[in-house]
């Protein structure tokens, strides 16, 4: 639905017989309102999401460190700049994990922004669906469009109509469809136009034309969904990442980064138990926090 002038120019050229039936500004205009917002609120959707746990675990290591810091290695008592230094990561650490608290509430878990996405992305999704339908459903009127051009602007004013009614039934209304949709036990009609069952039972006469129809619904709505597809799957070999699989990789690689820390504790651990006057004493105190935080994170 929505590319770039190059592309939309090369589409037309391979279909220039009908390609008033492939290119629908008013169309392509309401796809954009839905889409642009969408697909900003899911960008700034995951960078809350990247801050609220970098953030999180950023509170847990400075409240860990903070442990270290001030635990006495001996029976002196701590000295002043221990003292002072304690205090300031108690406050960091505390900073962190209400910035971590305000950032996940506000820009993750918002019930209405996550509904208003939501909603765009469902509206992005039906325009797209209704404009490939079009091509299934009204091939009689397509095929009666391509004869002049007094049918061409016949079909692109009953198009118009098409158009009007399918917005009559989403916008404005898109929290019951939403609903309908989610529900398990109803059944979905996936069909947008209306007399689809109608539409469906009649018969379309053998034309030239149809083999360049299905061409185009080929390669613009199978093969570029598949490509996208796999466009979505590959591994983008980046640390913050978008995609599904290099989320997974990532995630995986800290899951173990977390074994490996909490086996070094259980080894600090163990050096401060035979060990109590040495440097090794204060993962007594620090073993809980970071145990707590890789089984969450494991979870």
């Amino acid at each position: 639905m929505r590319c770039g002038e190059c592309c939309r120019r090369s589409a037309n050229r391979r279909v220039c017989g009908f390609r008033h039936v492939l290119d629908h500004p008013e169309l392509r205009e309401l796809f954009c309102r839905y889409e642009v917002p969408a697909d900003s609120a899911k960008r700034s959707g995951i960078k809350a999401g990247f801050w609220a746990i970098g953030l999180g675990f950023s509170a847990l290591a400075v409240a860990a460190s903070e442990l270290l810091v001030t635990h006495p290695v001996s029976n002196k008592p701590a000295a002043t700049l221990e003292d002072w230094l304690g205090i300031a990561l108690a406050v960091i650490s505390g900073l962190f994990g209400l910035s971590s608290f305000l950032i996940g509430s506000i820009g993750v878990l918002f019930a209405g922004r996550k509904r208003e996405w939501l909603y765009c992305r469902l509206m992005a999704e039906r325009i797209r669906q209704f404009h490939f339908q079009t091509l299934v459903l009204r091939l009689p009127q397509i095929l009666t469009s391509l004869k002049d051009d007094a049918a061409k602007s016949a079909f692109l004013s009953e198009r118009r109509l098409w158009l009007e009614s399918f917005k009559m039934g989403l916008i404005g209304k898109l929290d019951s469809a939403f609903s309908s949709i989610i529900r398990e036990e109803e059944e979905i009609d996936p069909w947008l136009h209306d007399g689809a069952q109608k539409t469906k039972s009649m018969a379309v006469p053998e034309s030239k034309g149809l083999e360049s129809i299905f061409d185009a619904y080929r390669e613009l709505r199978i093969l570029h969904q598949l490509g996208y597809t796999n466009y979505k799957l590959h591994d983008d070999h980046r640390v913050f990442s978008v995609m599904p699989r290099r989320q997974l990789v990532v995630l995986s690689q800290a899951v173990f980064t977390c074994i490996v820390l909490l086996v070094i504790m259980d080894v600090g651990v163990l050096a401060g138990t035979l060990f109590p006057n040495s440097m090794f004493a204060g993962f007594h105190s620090s073993k809980p926090l970071w145990s707590s935080y890789g089984s969450r994170l494991q979870h």
